[in-house]
């Protein structure tokens, strides 16, 4: 099934988070505790709609709808999430080198010894079988004379981006945003009141598969 892209309706509201996945024991005899992070942390989304038009409705009910509950997959973003305030002039900022992992991610493209993100920026990219990954910048991040920088990012690299990848962070016509599913079958409810007016709410988590 394709990947869609989420119909352009403003929520009202947003919540937005990273969910990580841990395991903790706790020792019986001493009480002392040992935990470690598993793989697979995934953003999630919380979206209510303001009252939406009957035309708004039946656009967003219809695309619900089509996505089948879970086995559907669309592109999302974080409403919030912007091109960095900060960002210098640049060429075509790329991914630097392939075979990537790990929580920092290699560079290029840039302006030279500039700011090119803070800490709480966004940036994606596309994945060789076509995936779309979303991280945060957890650190600000300087670029080099050459114009190529280290990002601290979180969650770290499911799957490595091919070098020269565009990094999108927001610019126009590389939008942000990573590949998400409904949390359950009936994401497509509607209620319906006075004047036809519908109230909506959504939840969604990121597709790792």
């Amino acid at each position: 099934m394709a990947i869609l892209t989420f119909p352009a309706i403003q929520g009202a509201e947003v919540d937005w988070w990273l969910r990580r996945r841990t395991q903790s024991f706790v020792s019986p005899l001493t009480g002392s505790a040992q935990t470690a992070e598993l793989p697979g942390a995934m953003w999630a989304a919380a979206v209510t709609f303001p009252p939406l038009s009957e035309a708004r409705w039946r656009e967003l009910s219809a695309f619900l709808t089509s996505l089948r509950g879970r086995v559907g997959r669309f592109f999302f973003a974080p409403p919030h999430a912007r091109a960095p305030a900060v960002m210098p002039p640049y060429t075509a900022p790329v991914v630097s080198g392939g075979g990537q992992a790990g929580a920092v991610l290699a560079v290029a493209g840039f302006a030279a010894s500039q700011t090119i993100f803070r800490a709480g920026d966004y940036v994606a990219f596309d994945t060789p079988s076509g995936r779309r990954e979303l991280k945060m910048v957890v650190a600000d991040a300087v670029s080099s004379g050459s114009g190529t920088a280290s990002l601290a990012i979180e969650p770290a690299i499911r799957e490595a981006p091919a070098g020269g990848t565009v990094l999108r962070f927001g610019q126009p016509g590389y939008p942000l945003g990573c590949v998400m599913q409904l949390t359950d079958d009936s994401a497509a409810r509607v209620s319906v009141g006075l004047g036809r007016i519908g109230q909506m709410a959504v939840e969604m988590e990121e597709a790792l598969i």
